[in-house]
């Protein structure tokens, strides 16, 4: 059984009206964003194949916009609850090369299942960090040179069924990976790989999630209407809406910029303008609505796009300047970071 709404409806069927998770000053400081937000599914997406009670139709994944929705998660009251096993898995939105996550979780049951996956595929299910019961901490479906070295640890974990929430701290990079339990280092590996991938939670049991953060590594976060160039915009929660142009305060040459949007409206990247309707973007968009994932990476005057997942082929020519946003309708933007690229030595 599954539920097909309308994107909109689906996004607003859990209390709305619940306060979003919040990140600590040091955090806001550090540049986390949350991937959490207590009250929807947004910046997630599920993996897996929508369920048919008729077996004779061929079974169709997942989209990467929230338009089905599964009986097996739920998101509010603060949280995203997994439910129970089963199809599908909950996937990120973003993939993730240097990073670190912090979140909180608790299992319902003195015994139970599921799994932390770090820099996995797009269909997520590599890289887990399991959340076993007799192994929880595991790092398992890995790389054959990693077999054993991640090692289970039952013993800085809250028993299942307490109601105490367990701190995870995950800290990638490059080929370093490192685990933290409630404040102590459990295990730390090299030869991880690949050097980039997807967040993800496996459907196997009854978890709560709560508190899920992110930091990119090497990223400067323009949070605050203050952190641009411009007026006439405003900041709740996470959200920036406003209207005129709103621009970095610094040019950029070489860089990666990833930001979420949705309305009508586009990017200024130095003197090339990217609509966010340019015929290559249109269709790989969420429906209206919901949020887009769309980053934009810049060498030496060529600007390449991925967005909702999808490599474009779409290349533009890209000079150096200020990177802005130039709103049209109802345009919300938020999380919008730039990674000023590493000259090489």
């Amino acid at each position: 059984m599954f539920r097909c709404v309308l994107p909109l409806l689906g996004l607003v069927v859990v209390a709305a009206l619940l306060p979003a998770q919040t990140l600590s000053d040091e955090e806001i400081k550090e540049g986390f964003i949350s991937l959490i937000n207590g009250k929807d599914f947004s910046g997630w997406r599920f993996s897996g194949t929508i369920p048919n009670p008729d077996k004779t139709v061929k079974a169709k994944p997942f989209t990467s916009a929230l338009d089905v929705f599964p009986e097996n998660w739920k998101a509010g009251d603060g949280m995203i609850q997994l439910l129970k096993g089963g199809n599908p898995d909950l996937a990120s939105q973003w993939d993730f090369d240097d990073f670190e996550a912090r979140l909180q979780w608790r299992a319902h049951k003195k015994s139970y299942n599921s799994g932390f996956y770090v820099r996995s595929g797009k269909s997520v299910g590599a890289n887990q960090i399991n959340l076993n019961a007799p192994a929880v901490g595991e790092l398992i479906n890995t790389v054959p040179a990693l077999k054993g070295k991640g090692k289970g640890v039952p013993e800085l974990h809250k028993v299942g069924g307490s109601g105490e929430w367990n701190d995870w701290r995950v800290l990638a990079v490059g080929n370093k990976l490192t685990f933290w339990v409630n404040g102590q280092q459990a295990w730390a590996v090299d030869e991880f790989v690949p050097a980039r991938g997807y967040l993800g939670l496996q459907a196997e049991g009854t978890i709560d999630f709560r508190n899920l953060r992110v930091k990119e590594i090497g990223y400067e976060v323009f949070r605050f209407p203050k952190d641009f160039q411009g007026d006439g915009w405003s900041a709740k929660d996470d959200i920036l809406t406003g209207n005129g142009k709103l621009a970095t305060p610094k040019p950029y040459k070489n860089y990666t910029l990833r930001l979420e949007f949705r309305g009508q409206g586009g990017l200024q990247l130095g003197d090339t303008r990217l609509p966010f309707d340019h015929p290559d973007l249109k269709p790989v968009l969420h429906p209206e609505g919901q949020f887009n994932y769309l980053q934009v990476k810049v060498a030496d005057g060529v600007g390449k796009l991925w967005c909702n997942t999808q490599d474009l082929k779409t290349e533009l020519k890209v000079g150096e300047g200020p990177l802005a946003v130039v709103p049209e309708k109802g345009l919300e933007i938020r999380h919008f970071r730039v990674r000023p690229a590493v000259a090489p030595k």
